[in-house]
């Protein structure tokens, strides 16, 4: 993970810019229980004291999921700044206002309030305040991925955090200046100011500056044991993957300490790919079982992300193919439902703008109003706005199931393709390899030893198996293509294919086909199956039956389509016969495509294959 991603989950923790602006006693005084803070309200006059109770109310009700009335408190704050001339109070209300647009998904209209409280604090000279919203901008315009227009604001927050003391702003502004510093390759740079981070954070006690300060310098060690690799000093790329290690383990610490499990699984995480670079599996097992455990706990798909591809080169590093392959496809579905949730919420926020921008058109009008009537108007719009997002939370859900639906019945059809080749791959392409490579071995002991005539037998033989290693390989090919997808196509296939055993073997046959071309498209899976029962069938009439003429029909109606592969041969007693490998791939075929096999034989009157394939077209 990179270290701007690390910064991105520092910003997110608990709303933790947000708590800021009011934790913090220089900016918004001390932190009050909502309902002594509601006592304070009512008998407080219209002035500068009655504007900051507001604003520290709201961000109270922020902090408990309540999103209403942070956004009344905001607009009867600007009202009562505007009226006494309180700029700064009016610069604190429009950051209020922000921070509500941000917490419901609405970034681009919380990002406008900002940029106009910055305006009003630049001409009032509190240093401080400005700080803060430069802080607020950096934070938003990284979430909106405005990187350059983050980069100038923590520059800006980190100046004036430095000149009013403002530690917590300094930390942040460099944690986020560093990752940028590492972004354009400038270690020593980026280690530099996270040196400084570390210092800041240890004398404010602040644990979660600390642990990405340690993320930091992790993250430093890591680029230079790639360094290291490079210039091939293996004994120097185990030394700073060994300090990157320490580094992560220390800030893993600081993470548990702050109660914020979805860093520390990352840390986890990170460790365990260290361990498996230096071939450390069973310890890179162990990190990655904490790392799991920690995923739980934050329930964050992103570290279920991260945590499933680390397993996956995990398993990929000791051999295990099957579950590193098995992990990969949980690293991708992880990967896909965090792309799904993206999608999700930029059509959130779409609806969430309108229905903000219509209830900040009525809040307007209900400020005329006295406090009770405009509390009444509060409530009637809660009621709306919840009916509105229990209806939009319904509709994604909707879309989500329907969503994961279709890609878990594309994912089940790949596997079952994957299965399939893989089985043909082995069973007649492997084994027609092996013997030819044996064959070949003969024949050059043969060479050696001047036998011509077991030289020349091992190289027919080995023409022969090349020319069926060709014909495999063309029914592969022939059934993976999109284009051979029709019944037609596969009738096609059929009697090219009869033709040229039937002919080679000098036997009568006859084609009873349909004369009209029907219009039916077959899955790959139908088609395969289909097309092999009825090679098998004419592989073993021409085997075994000794037969004279050979009837093949293919029929249909609504419902079937029915195949029937006839000869007047010697047949077989169905209850003596041992049934081979053959019959029992035929008969598992038919099974897989919903069929019905039925093969039919007495001695002496030859013998009936008959299939009867659902039409699915």
């Amino acid at each position: 993970m990179s270290m701007l991603c690390n910064v991105k989950r520092l910003l997110l923790g608990h709303a933790w810019v947000f708590c800021l602006l009011y934790a913090n006693g220089d900016a918004f005084g001390q932190t009050k229980l909502i309902d002594s803070l509601k006592q304070t309200l009512v008998t407080q006059l219209a002035d500068t004291d009655r504007v900051r109770t507001m604003i520290r109310l709201g961000y109270q009700y922020i902090n408990h999921q309540e999103l209403e009335l942070p956004m009344a408190l905001a607009d009867s704050a600007l009202n009562f700044s505007d009226r006494i001339g309180f700029r700064v109070g009016y610069a604190e209300a429009l950051m209020l206002k922000g921070a509500v647009y941000r917490l419901t998904v609405n970034e681009a209209k919380g990002l406008d309030y900002f940029y106009k409280a910055l305006k009003i604090l630049e001409t009032t000279g509190n240093d401080r305040k400005l700080a803060v919203c430069y802080q607020l901008l950096g934070f938003s315009n990284f979430w909106q991925q405005n990187h350059e227009a983050a980069y100038q604001a923590y520059r800006e927050c980190l100046k004036l955090s430095r000149a009013t003391g403002y530690t917590d702003g300094v930390i942040e502004s460099l944690t986020y200046l560093a990752s940028e510093r590492f972004e354009q390759h400038d270690l020593e740079g980026a280690l530099a100011l996270f040196s400084e981070v570390r210092t800041l954070s240890d004398s404010a006690n602040n644990v979660r500056g600390l642990g990405y300060a340690y993320s930091g310098f992790a993250n430093y060690w890591r680029a230079k044991s790639e360094e290291a690799e490079r210039a091939l000093n293996r004994t120097l790329v185990r030394e700073c993957l060994m300090k990157a290690d320490d580094y992560e383990k220390l800030a893993a610490a600081q993470f548990d300490q702050c109660e914020d499990p979805g860093a520390a699984g990352d840390c986890y995480n990170r460790r365990a790919a260290i361990h498996i670079k230096l071939k450390q599996y069973r310890e890179a097992a162990q990190l990655l079982e904490k790392a799991r455990t920690y995923a739980e706990r934050a329930g964050f798909d992103d570290n279920y992300q991260n945590y499933y591809s680390t397993l996956s080169d995990l398993d990929s590093a000791s051999g295990d193919f099957r579950s590193a392959y098995d992990h990969y496809k949980e690293y991708i579905t992880y990967k896909e439902r965090l792309t799904d949730l993206a999608n999700a919420k930029k059509s959130l926020q779409l609806n969430a703008q309108y229905e903000f921008d219509k209830k900040e058109a009525a809040t307007a009008s209900a400020q005329k109003l006295k406090d009770a009537e405009a509390a009444a108007e509060l409530r009637m719009q809660k009621l709306l706005r919840n009916v509105f997002i229990a209806g939009s939370v319904l509709l994604i859900l909707l879309i989500a199931v329907l969503i994961n639906r279709q890609k878990l019945k594309r994912a089940i059809e790949l596997e079952r393709m994957r299965s399939r080749l893989s089985r043909d791959l082995h069973d007649d392409i492997g084994s027609t390899l092996s013997s030819i490579n044996m064959l070949s071995r003969t024949a050059q002991s043969d060479l050696k030893k001047e036998n011509s005539l077991r030289m020349l037998t091992s190289l027919e033989k080995i023409s022969e198996r090349s020319q069926r290693l060709l014909n495999n390989m063309s029914d592969i090919i022939w059934n993976i293509s999109p284009g051979n997808d029709t019944l037609e196509e596969v009738i096609n296939r059929m009697r090219e294919y009869a033709t040229a055993v039937l002919e080679a073997l000098g036997l009568r046959y006859t084609f009873d086909l349909p004369d009209e071309s029907l219009d039916c498209q077959l899955s790959m899976e139908v088609k395969n199956n289909l097309y092999l029962i009825f090679k098998e069938a004419v592989n073993n009439l021409a085997k075994y039956s000794a037969a004279e003429a050979v009837l093949i029909k293919l029929t249909y109606d609504e419902k079937f389509i029915y195949l029937k592969v006839e000869d007047d041969g010697k047949g077989f007693d169905e209850h003596t016969v041992e049934h081979g490998r053959g019959l029992h791939n035929m008969k598992h075929r038919a099974e897989e495509i919903g069929s019905v096999l039925t093969i039919s034989s007495q001695p002496g009157f030859g013998t009936k294959v008959m299939l009867r394939v659902p039409r699915y077209c």
